[in-house]
């Protein structure tokens, strides 16, 4: 009898147990759909197609086990939820190899390098000529003045001096017409400066180095940052027009490499033109 008890015991579990796994594959089987899209979209932490049903043991160790081997990895086996979880924040993409361009006859990627380091040779120098903390008179010499024969600089149109310590003077006497061109220039060149008028003569006085002028010398090194983006653009606009002009010549496997190598290249000369804007700001900023 107690061998009988046993045998019904057995087969009571065994029935119960066939039943467990024949609802959980069959849940399994009908969300299986949603987790790759969850998958593929990353969006794990919506979706717990076990919720309500795998909160007992024995049905989380079912899952355990029939859940397979090659799916485990990316959830959890009690509960599935996400174990591979994307990383907060940007992925970073591969970069694409630059040492040698998929085809020169198209792209010489040397001539490109060339053209964008003297974009950010430029800004290198604008940043030591415009972006002092101290106004000097050799800080004027390179402003722009627009004029009726274009752009001139400043030491071709005026003589710059000192008149004291904290005051510059410029003297206008050669080009008295161009005097409220060169206000204008002063006042735009973001060094904070404020030129006062007497005669043929433009006094500076020297602004004081305040956190307000330190702040505003660094929202013209970000302004300049960007004119010197804008020109690399500029650049890799040029370079993309002849690589779109070659595509009868071309596989489209070599043209697509060639823009992502010229898409690159432009990538890298940004990432330095930042970093030179960080530095800069940090030195008129002390931050």
């Amino acid at each position: 009898m107690t061998s009988n008890l046993l045998v019904s015991s057995f087969r009571t579990f065994t029935t119960q147990q066939s039943r467990m796994k024949i609802m959980t594959m069959g849940l399994i089987r009908a969300s299986f759909g949603r987790i790759q899209a969850c998958t593929a979209n990353k969006a794990w932490s919506s979706f717990c197609p076990t919720r309500g049903i795998g909160s007992h043991p024995p049905q989380r160790l079912l899952l355990r086990y029939l859940w397979p081997v090659h799916h485990r990895s990316p959830v959890c086996p009690f509960h599935m939820s996400a174990l591979c979880c994307a990383k907060k924040g940007k992925k970073h993409k591969a970069k694409v190899d630059i040492k040698s361009s998929a085809d020169s006859n198209i792209l010489d990627l040397g001539a490109v390098n060339s053209e964008m380091q003297k974009v950010l040779d430029n800004l290198q120098q604008e940043y030591a000529k415009t972006l002092t903390l101290r106004t000097s008179q050799g800080a004027l010499d390179h402003i722009q003045v627009s004029t009726k024969d274009g752009k001139l600089p400043l030491n071709q149109l005026a003589q710059i001096s000192s008149k004291s310590p904290t005051t510059l003077a410029i003297n206008m006497v050669n080009f008295p017409t161009a005097l409220e061109a060169v206000v204008k220039a002063l006042q735009d060149s973001g060094m904070n400066l404020n030129p006062q008028v007497d005669g043929s003569i433009i006094t500076v006085p020297i602004p004081k180095v305040t956190r307000e002028h330190r702040e505003g010398l660094a929202k013209t090194a970000k302004s300049i940052c960007d004119k010197a983006k804008v020109s690399l653009r500029q650049v890799r606009g040029n370079y993309y027009q002849q690589i779109k002009k070659s595509k009868s010549d071309a596989s489209k496997d070599i043209i697509f490499q060639l823009e992502k190598q010229l898409q690159q290249v432009l990538e890298d000369h940004n990432s330095k033109a930042d970093d030179m804007l960080a530095a800069k700001a940090k030195e008129l900023t002390g931050k």
